[in-house]
């Protein structure tokens, strides 16, 4: 078996990304900052080539329209 990671290869601070859900929601999140555990990565950042060249996968949906189609299938 393989692995693939499937992305779109844009690195999203999670700042950006509660933002991005804030606005989908139209809700303000409460956030709680807390240490980070020693063993946190500082940046992630998913290498999708594979996926690209062995599966013909690219990602098309954006963060902002992922986030609004995962909101409405929750609902």
């Amino acid at each position: 078996s393989e692995v693939f990671n499937i992305g779109t290869g844009k690195m999203v601070s999670s700042l950006e990304l509660v933002a991005t859900i804030e606005k989908a929601m139209n809700k303000k999140a409460k956030i709680e900052w807390l240490e980070k555990p020693s063993e946190d990565m500082p940046k992630t950042l998913a290498d999708t080539k594979k996926s690209h060249t062995e599966l013909g996968f690219r990602a098309e949906t954006s963060l902002e329209e992922g986030i609004k189609k995962y909101l409405a299938y929750l609902a």
